[in-house]
């Protein structure tokens, strides 16, 4: 009886002290801050930072912190923190924790020094480039160490720092646009001295080529297009089944071929080529605009009535391929020499007098071939010629 007495209090503590209200989820991470926002310290020395949770219980559940500065060759900060001076100047280390970050401005310099200690200049202390690049020599005259870099990827120096009295390697890159470019090296040095040394270079011209459109024959033919360019060009885009292109450095030769193709055949209109020039910056097109084939009768003299006393009517023909007249029905007509003919024509269509009592019905046509005899047009006109018995 005791035995159960006893059993029965400890399970009743037990339960008494299980509060399910205890439970809580970890408070959600709204930020962070370091421990310190600007600190300077000396070269080799040390400074331990530290990261702020708001809320401060929302640090359990936070995503691990990562570190970074923004010059490691004067601050460099361990993965949990600690930051290192390297060489006087300044620079920002970043802590990062999920969507959100911090920042401290660290300054490495002497504590026992001023800045007006610290002296460095330049020379020549400005660049200018052209626009193909190139390499310059830059003299330090300094009293301490120092430390550069450059705020452009297509500026390049060697070395990056340096003590005392020196000399650094600045490579400019070819430009890339016809624009002029702007860019800078600054040098650090001091406790947070700085001085900068300006680059400008120079664009490219652009591209440019004369005449920038040809007419050419359905014949086809060589035309020359002038290139002036300060880089080399390409020929590109370019029906090269239709035009060849050979070119030097500063002129191309175009060699178009004939246009006598049949699914070209229009009526007085041009097929467009455009050849591209390129600089590998820009470009330029040239428009060749090439006649297409094309025949037609432009002026018909032959009026759908003929009367009965006959005459003569003249048709003139328009083309730049070979054209006939065929098919040429009316036992009281007959037309003249132009019966064959290659570019533009005319031939006369001659009736006589119908003494017949009846009129009569025929047809002529107008048909067109291409150099390689591909028929390309048949165009029949009719007429009907009165006899006595029409009014």
């Amino acid at each position: 009886m005791k035995k159960t007495i006893l059993f029965s209090l400890v399970l009743l503590f037990v339960l008494a002290g299980c509060n399910p209200s205890e439970n809580t989820t970890p408070a959600e991470l709204i930020g962070i801050s370091i421990n310190k926002t600007t600190i300077t310290i000396d070269k080799d020395a040390t400074y331990q930072l530290r990261v702020i949770y708001e809320p401060e219980d929302a640090a359990d559940a936070a995503p691990a912190v990562v570190w970074e500065s923004s010059k490691s060759r004067i601050v460099t900060v361990s993965d949990n923190g600690l930051v290192t001076g390297v060489r006087s100047g300044t620079a920002v280390i970043t802590a990062t924790c999920g969507k959100f970050y911090a920042e401290c401005e660290v300054t490495v310099g002497s504590s026992t020094t001023t800045s007006g200690d610290y002296a460095l200049t330049l020379s020549p202390d400005q660049l200018e480039s052209v626009a193909a690049g190139g390499t310059f020599t830059i003299d330090i005259t300094s009293n301490t160490e120092w430390s550069v870099e450059a705020d452009n990827s297509w500026i390049h120096v060697s070395p990056e720092s340096g003590m005392m009295d020196g000399t650094i390697i600045v490579k400019v890159d070819e430009a890339t646009s016809y624009d002029e470019t702007k860019g800078s090296i600054t040098f650090y040095y001091g406790l947070s001295d700085t001085k900068t040394l300006d680059i400008t270079r120079k664009g490219y011209q652009p591209i440019t080529v004369e005449p920038e459109s040809i007419s050419v024959s359905i014949e086809g033919g060589s035309r020359t297009i002038k290139v002036n360019s300060e880089r080399s060009f390409r020929v590109t885009d370019y029906d090269a089944t239709h035009i060849e292109v050979y070119d030097n450095n500063t002129e191309a030769t175009l060699r178009i071929k004939d246009n006598y193709i049949k699914e070209l055949f229009q009526r007085g209109t041009t097929t467009t080529y455009k050849v591209r020039f390129t600089d590998g910056i820009g470009y330029k097109d040239v428009s060749v605009f090439q006649e297409n084939p094309y025949c037609y009768a432009y002026r018909n003299g032959v009026p759908d009535t003929i009367p009965k006393a006959g005459g003569d009517y003249v048709v003139s023909i328009k083309s730049n391929i070979k054209w006939e007249i065929t098919h040429l029905y009316g036992t009281l007509s007959e037309i003249d020499e132009y019966t064959y003919y290659t570019g533009d024509g005319r031939f006369t269509l001659s009736f006589k007098s119908n003494s017949n009592n009846l009129g009569y019905s025929g047809h002529w046509a107008l048909t067109a071939r291409l150099p390689d005899d591909t028929f390309v047009l048949e165009e029949v006109h009719s007429f009907y010629q009165k006899g006595k018995g029409d009014k």
